[in-house]
């Protein structure tokens, strides 16, 4: 019999997030054409409720790309960004073959050591790439993406500041570019970067270049340091991270 007082486990994260993200997937490899159906054969394999499966795919949905609305009328939680956070880089591919494995009762971490290494190499890739687009972006149309009469742009990019870009006339203001290839998803910092924001305040502008992979777009946020819900990750390289949700509404 379920114990209704079950703690959810990594394995339910997973899955829940493997719902939220890759749905077709799931009913394809479960042989399944229903969300009651899904959520019962998910339910039987890992011992919890298939309504907390749901409310887990909920969750998730405010982050991925699904078309359901989700819990996006509230912040999601913090270990919810934290899953979302882990397996986000991976492929389709390689959360289902960790669906697989938790469905079967094995280690999660055995799984996922074996692929993580190439898929942090593919996600620097991609976020360096990313990063790249958008600081070209935000150069081409800065006056359109701040004020006409914003000076000259002063790239500090390679300068290791703690921020991308400096305005001629505008002393102090230092600006950070993100980019981010849909309209909304995860941004992170480097340690120097929310110092530099949370010591320059007003002065230290985020502007995040969103729908790379449509029209891109710009939105300027000052202070982000206070504006964003900006909390710590696992350290690399014995250097904390930072990380938010950033979405264009809501």
């Amino acid at each position: 019999m379920e114990d209704q007082r079950k703690t959810l486990s990594p394995q339910d994260h997973l899955i829940g997030y493997a719902l939220s993200r890759s749905e077709a997937d799931c009913f394809r490899a479960w042989n399944v054409s229903t969300w009651e159906a899904a959520y019962s054969f998910a339910s039987e394999r890992l011992g919890t409720k298939p309504t907390s499966i749901k409310q887990l795919r909920d969750e998730f949905d405010a982050l991925t790309d699904s078309p359901r609305k989700g819990w996006r009328n509230r912040e999601p939680r913090a270990h919810i960004l934290s899953v979302f956070d882990q397996f986000r880089s991976l492929t389709d591919s390689e959360v289902m073959e960790l669906v697989s494995g938790a469905l079967q009762g094995r280690d999660l971490d055995d799984v996922y050591q074996a692929i993580s290494a190439a898929s942090t190499m593919r996600d620097a890739a991609s976020r360096l790439e990313t990063g790249r687009r958008a600081e070209s972006f935000f150069c081409e149309n800065v006056h359109a993406i701040l004020t006409p009469q914003a000076g000259r742009v002063i790239d500090l990019t390679s300068s290791g500041k703690g921020f991308d870009f400096a305005l001629e006339g505008h002393p102090g203001v230092a600006i950070e570019v993100k980019g981010l290839v849909g309209p909304s998803g995860s941004l992170l910092f480097t340690d120097r970067e929310y110092r530099e924001a949370e010591i320059r305040q007003q002065n230290y502008w985020l502007c995040v270049v969103h729908s790379l992979d449509k029209v891109p777009s710009a939105k300027v946020l000052v202070n982000p340091a206070s504006e964003l819900k900006l909390r710590p990750i696992a350290p690399t390289m014995a250097q904390t991270r930072w990380a938010c949700t950033f979405r264009t509404s809501g």
